[in-house]
């Protein structure tokens, strides 16, 4: 028998599940971003490297490279997956896939992502210090949600959730997430509505005869009128490019958003309710704070449940 200790880098079952947790909900992390998620007050983020270290050491996690910053990335392997959906009570189908490939060019957009949820559990910047609403087990991240096809596999013009905030017990139960880092066109951006809309719109028939939307046999929860809201969350250099580029957005996606938007072909369609942010503002203010601004109703900022009023 080996007199190997079976966790040498010293980890507690706990930490190893935070670790498994984080990483099944965000596919790919830092252990800063780990710690931050679980143990806010801890001081450093050694014990969730170890905790990374030692599930490494069975095959559960594998790393994924480094972000541009130098901190390493964890990711799950098939077998840390499914460990993870255990651990979150999750069914295969929720999980999604491994990261593998994630870390190309430092992993930027990633983990744009997780500072996106990060900023809606974590309590905002110089507030009363309560975590925002939902917690991590709320969230999934690389959503696909299928307009054609199935929800394993999404027919091709699908969208892709960055992230899916699903809170039925609070004003927003459902909120479908873009981070949007810059990196495509204002006018690729605004298109991600329609195929939003497409999906929206897909019904199927249950079990009584009766068509509902597709979504509603993933989340059901309060009724709220018309299509789920999508947030877009934009990073990058400076308040007034983000701005411009917010303003940008909206114009080139109003034929998805805009209530009296028409098509020729299609006639009158449901508008998709899109509101906007950015990381930072969303840090300063948490989701509930002066953070949003809804298109089509003006540039103030409001909280959430606010900028979705009718």
């Amino acid at each position: 028998m080996s007199d190997r200790p079976l966790y040498p880098y010293g980890s507690t079952a706990r930490l190893r599940q935070d670790v498994l947790r984080v990483l099944g909900v965000l596919k790919i992390a830092t252990a800063e971003q780990i710690r931050v998620l679980t143990r806010p007050a801890a001081k450093s983020n050694k014990a969730h490297r170890n905790a990374a270290l030692d599930l490494q050491l069975h095959g559960l996690t594998v790393s994924e490279g480094h972000a541009s910053s130098g901190h390493k990335l964890w990711g799950l392997t098939p077998a840390g997956l499914e460990a993870a959906a255990s651990s979150l009570r999750r069914g295969a189908e929720e999980m999604g896939g491994t990261a593998r490939g994630a870390a190309r060019h430092g992993a930027a957009h990633a983990l744009a992502v997780n500072e996106t949820v990060i900023a809606f559990v974590r309590p905002a910047a110089g507030g009363s210090g309560e975590a925002g609403p939902g917690e991590l087990s709320a969230w999934s991240t690389e959503v696909p949600l299928p307009a054609s096809g199935s929800w394993r596999r999404p027919g091709v013009g699908s969208p892709r959730a960055d992230a899916v905030r699903y809170a039925p017990r609070t004003e927003v139960p459902l909120l479908l997430v873009e981070v949007d880092c810059g990196t495509e066109t204002a006018a690729t951006v605004a298109a991600k509505f329609e195929r939003y809309r497409r999906f929206f719109q897909r019904e199927e028939q249950d079990t009584d005869g009766r068509r509902m939307p597709l979504w509603r046999t993933r989340w059901a929860g309060p009724e709220r009128t018309g299509h789920p809201p999508v947030a877009v969350v934009f990073t990058g250099p400076g308040p007034r490019g983000l701005r411009r580029r917010m303003a940008a957005v909206e114009e080139l996606g109003a034929r998805y958003w805009s209530p009296a938007a028409q098509d020729k072909a299609d006639g009158p369609r449901e508008a998709v309710p899109v509101v906007v942010t950015t990381l930072d503002r969303l840090r300063e203010h948490g989701p509930d704070g002066p953070t949003w601004w809804r298109y089509g109703h003006g540039g103030a900022w409001v909280s959430l449940d606010q900028a979705l009023e009718p």
